[in-house]
């Protein structure tokens, strides 16, 4: 069975980029990262995104170089910051569906994690959907402690 986590102290880590949309984490301060590969890996029935990246607190120390994948019997670690990523087509209403399912998956793994993010990137945004993108927004930091954001075919974040 493969491996659903790929860890990596890379200073870009890209997810699998799919029909011209694609995201990356610029990692400036060489933190452990690790990219699940969500959809039909770690999760393999059911609703949910395709990926999710864990970035790792840097050790306590100030040490740049830490164990990655870290070792959490020896040097306890937390997870700081959690991504969830739906790259999509143009189902935007759908991503919100299968984000929210991801995050309520993951919700005690995750549930001591400082900052957490949702991302859809579909290949185009109608403006029909501004106040439906609204709304999952407000519902996702009210219920989910979750900021979301929909950005059109690439972004890119920097920890």
């Amino acid at each position: 069975m493969p491996s659903c986590r790929e860890y990596s102290q890379n200073s870009i880590i890209p997810a699998p980029p799919e029909n011209q949309r694609s995201f990356r984490v610029e990692n400036n301060n060489q933190k452990c990262i690790c990219l699940v590969t969500v959809d039909g890996c770690a999760i393999t029935q059911g609703v949910r995104c395709d990926y999710l990246y864990e970035i790792y607190e840097l050790p306590k120390d100030g040490q740049r170089s830490q164990m990655c994948p870290p070792n959490s019997k020896s040097h306890p670690v937390k997870i700081e910051k959690v991504i969830y990523l739906e790259l999509k087509g143009t189902d935007v209403v759908h991503a919100f569906e299968q984000l929210e399912a991801t995050i309520r998956f993951y919700c005690q793994q995750h549930k001591d994690c400082k900052e957490k993010e949702a991302y859809i990137i579909p290949s185009n945004v109608r403006p029909a959907l501004t106040t439906k993108i609204q709304q999952a927004k407000t519902k996702f930091l009210r219920e989910l402690k979750t900021k979301l954001t929909v950005k059109n075919r690439s972004h890119s974040v920097s920890v």
